[in-house]
């Protein structure tokens, strides 16, 4: 496990509490049904502060998964603060 994913699952958790590990690694907005536009927001803030990266808004609409989250945060294009 690569320190992005450990420190993605952290975010998660911060938003789904009440997810698990396995859960979170293979959420999408449609599997959690706590994932609703609020969440998005916070999460999506969390992920910013925990990784020092600004998410553009045109974004915002890709980035509805676990895994979608983490090939961004892994990606070039990721712009840091």
């Amino acid at each position: 496990m690569s320190d992005v994913h450990t420190r993605l699952v952290g975010c998660f958790q911060v938003v789904f509490p009440g997810a698990s590990t396995k859960e979170i690694t293979g959420a999408s907005s449609g599997s959690l049904p706590a994932w609703d536009s609020i969440a998005q927001a916070i999460l999506l803030a969390v992920v910013e502060e925990e990784f020092g990266i600004s998410i553009p808004p045109e974004r915002v609409v890709s980035l509805v998964s676990f895994a979608a989250l983490e090939r961004y945060i892994l990606s070039p294009e990721a712009p840091t603060v």
